[in-house]
């Protein structure tokens, strides 16, 4: 028997057109049942139409206090983009 995977998804911030995803992998070994997270990460979709052009997404209201934490993480994590996004442009 090989490992079996589980994904876990949460969003935990929503701009006019974005939602901020957290994604996390977790693996099981079917004999011991143990799980373990293998990897995560945070994605950003925005959303549009048909056309193309972005659309505006439902707010998302942080309600439990993890929520709000992720949700302060979201907010610290895109003024950190805004300081190094100038200098990452060489690499576009």
């Amino acid at each position: 028997m090989r490992p079996s995977a589980k994904l876990g998804d949460d969003i935990f911030y929503t701009g006019n057109s974005s939602m901020h995803i957290a994604l996390e992998v977790n693996a099981c070994d079917p004999k011991s049942l143990n799980r373990r997270l293998t990897t995560h990460c945070i994605v950003i979709m925005v959303a549009v139409d048909e056309s193309g052009i972005k659309v505006t997404v439902p707010e998302w209201i942080p309600q439990t206090d993890k929520d709000k934490q992720q949700h302060a993480t979201a907010i610290k994590l895109m003024e950190m983009r805004k300081k190094i996004g100038g200098k990452m442009q060489i690499y576009v």
